[in-house]
């Protein structure tokens, strides 16, 4: 007989597309050159730009919008919304936008951040630079508004080399 966590876990698997997400997640984060090096050019856009807004949803839930930044650095920053309108998350790509446009924040500061903040107990310095939970409350109910994982799963099942190397 499965336990509470076990039920809980597979009602909230079913309703956000677990399984179907993380098969999607691995295939092309662990495929896919990352920005900035050798080669990610020659992946199609499709891969490209799942590669970009995986990565960006993956930070974005564990542990929100600065730790993407922190992260992932400018190659990312630059690539994001560009990356979100193309895999269908103009929605998302509209608030990215609007907050670094807002926060003055460039891919140029996002470069510096480790070396402003050299030492682990900097990070709650780093967090006060920007609202960045005001960012992270209204990406969370985007996410949750409009079944986020699905369009995912339903933008790659429209480019299924996402799935392999290239």
């Amino acid at each position: 007989m499965p336990s509470d966590y076990e039920k809980q876990y597979q009602e909230l698997s079913e309703k956000y597309h677990y399984d179907k997400y993380y098969d999607l997640y691995d295939a092309v984060v662990f495929n896919t050159t990352e920005p900035g090096m050798p080669g990610f050019m020659d992946h199609s856009e499709a891969q490209r730009a799942l590669l970009v807004v995986l990565m960006l949803d993956m930070e974005i839930r564990n542990g929100g919008i600065a730790q993407y930044f922190w992260n992932t650095g400018p190659d990312y920053a630059r690539l994001t919304p560009q990356s979100l309108r193309t895999a269908g998350f103009g929605d998302v790509a509209d608030l990215y936008e609007r907050f670094v446009s807002e926060n003055g924040i460039t891919p140029e500061e996002i470069g510096s951040y480790r070396e402003r903040f050299p030492d682990d107990g900097d990070w709650a310095a780093f967090c006060a630079l920007h609202p960045f939970d005001s960012f992270d409350d209204a990406y969370m109910e985007i996410w949750h508004k409009t079944d986020f994982n699905q369009r995912l799963i339903d933008y790659a099942a429209q480019h299924p080399e996402v799935y392999y190397k290239q």
